[in-house]
């Protein structure tokens, strides 16, 4: 434990991490190194500098996986809203929606086809640039998978779901 906090001191959060999940099998270890992260001090924060941002937040349940794909609480949806980016927004005050990842959307004449115009340079964590491919891969695997709580929206067995990248 206290390698993987030295570690994450001198290089990285992911640098403990990856020092604890490879020379450790203990559960617990990891468990106590992600309080120990939760748990530092402002002071010891302004130690580590540039390298380590949080936040930080309670949570009266555990939320075990933050992938959009697998949420089915309420509790999990309202974090995810907060975490990823959507098509658009639902602004309440005004009653309608509004840009976030598209900035512009039109529908066909009865409302079963829609066209995305998306916002560019939009980036991913990792620095890539998002793509209109990864908006569809996104919606695709909700389609493709009976784990998805949102399978049921693309269920009809008289359509082909398709996407076209402009």
């Amino acid at each position: 434990m206290a390698e993987a906090q030295n570690r994450t001191k001198a290089a990285s959060v992911e640098e403990g991490i990856r020092f604890l999940q490879t020379f450790s099998s203990s559960r617990k270890a990891l468990e106590s190194f992600i309080d120990w992260l939760f748990n530092t001090s402002n002071e010891q924060q302004e130690k580590l500098g540039d390298r380590m941002d949080r936040l930080q937040f309670p949570s009266y349940r555990p939320l075990p996986v933050l992938d959009p794909l697998l949420i089915n609480r309420r509790s999990e949806n309202h974090v995810m809203r907060h975490i990823f980016n959507r098509l658009v927004l639902f602004d309440e005050k005004e009653g309608k929606h509004v840009p976030d990842l598209a900035h512009h959307w039109t529908p066909n004449h009865d409302y079963t086809e829609w066209i995305f115009h998306l916002r560019k340079g939009v980036l991913f964590h990792d620095g890539n640039e998002m793509t209109a491919q990864d908006v569809c891969y996104s919606f695709l695997r909700h389609k493709d998978s009976r784990e998805s709580p949102y399978h049921w929206m693309f269920f009809s067995p008289d359509k082909t779901y398709y996407y076209k990248v402009f």
